[in-house]
């Protein structure tokens, strides 16, 4: 479980036509280098995602309450279509 997610939903985009703008948003994520690899049942329990990738730790600013970015268990970034 995560403690935290975003979701991102495009109401203009149908069923249909879904897959072209999902696999848009991971070329996107890639080129930031957000995420890396291909989708992997190693970093998601109960599905697949994408390991973080480096970009991540470089552009993550912890609140007040939070400490530095570590990677000590299984993280991932998932992209499911629908």
């Amino acid at each position: 479980m995560s403690e935290h997610f975003e979701m991102l939903v495009d109401p203009d985009v149908s069923m249909a036509d879904a897959a072209k703008p999902a696999d848009q948003l991971v070329v996107a994520l890639r080129d930031t280098r957000l995420i890396t690899g291909d989708l992997s049942s190693e970093c998601v329990l109960g599905g697949s995602g994408y390991h973080v990738g480096p970009g991540a730790q470089e552009i993550y600013q912890p609140s007040q309450n939070e400490v530095a970015f570590h990677i000590v268990r299984k993280v991932s970034v998932g992209v499911t279509r629908i």
